[in-house]
C-alpha cells in the first residue's frame, strides 16, 4: 500500500532492531525527504531516513554499535587490559585522587594564595604536568589552591608549560 507522494506504508515492519511507527515528511521544495519514527527494541525512538531503513543502512537507534564497540574493544581486547589486573587508567586515577589528598592534607586544606580554608580546592602541578611525567604524582610538585585562585593563574599564565617561576611570582602578587 501506497501513502502520500508515493511513498510505501512500512507501518509495523522491522529492520534490524527498529518497527516502523509512522511517517513524516520534512523539509521544503526539493528538499523534501521522507523519515519514519522508529521504536528500537531498547526502549529508544528515532526519526530515521527511509532509505536508510529500507537499504539497511539504519539497523538500531545506535545502540547495537555501542554494543559492537564495547565486545571489540573490551576485555583481552582493550589497550588497558592487564591479564585481570586492573585497568591502567582506573588505577592512575586512584593514584591522582590519594596525590590529591595528599596535597590537601599537607597544606591544612588551606589555599596557598588567598588563605581561604576549605571549600572547593584544586591541587596544581608546580612543576608543569605536561613536561614532567615523573613528577605527575610527587606531592611535593603540588600546591593547594581555591577554585578561584586556580582559575586566575591560569588565565594569566595559560594551561600548558607552567614553570616554578611563574607559581612564585603569582602567589607573590596574590598576598
Amino acid at each position: 500500500m501506497r501513502t502520500a507522494h508515493n511513498a510505501k506504508d512500512i507501518t509495523g515492519q522491522r529492520f534490524g532492531r527498529l518497527v516502523a511507527l509512522r511517517r513524516e515528511v520534512r523539509g521544503k521544495g526539493h528538499r523534501k525527504r521522507g523519515y519514519w519514527l522508529c521504536q528500537c527494541d531498547c526502549g529508544n525512538q528515532k526519526w530515521i531516513l527511509v532509505s536508510n531503513l529500507t537499504r539497511g543502512l539504519t539497523e538500531s537507534c545506535g545502540c547495537l554499535q555501542r554494543e559492537r564497540t564495547s565486545k571489540a574493544n573490551g576485555g583481552a581486547n582493550s589497550p588497558h587490559w592487564q591479564g585481570g589486573i586492573a585497568r591502567r587508567r582506573d588505577l592512575y586515577k586512584e593514584r591522582l585522587r590519594r596525590w590529591r589528598k595528599k596535597i590537601f592534607k599537607r597544606d591544612d586544606y588551606i589555599c596557598q594564595c588567598c588563605g581561604k580554608r576549605g571549600g572547593k580546592l584544586h591541587p596544581h602541578h608546580i612543576k608543569s604536568f605536561a613536561n614532567h611525567p615523573k613528577l605527575r604524582l610527587d606531592p611535593s610538585n603540588g600546591i593547594t589552591l581555591c577554585a578561584s585562585c586556580h582559575q586566575k593563574f591560569h588565565a594569566e599564565y595559560g594551561q600548558q608549560h607552567n614553570t616554578p617561576k611563574q607559581l612564585q611570582q603569582f602567589l607573590v602578587n596574590c598576598k
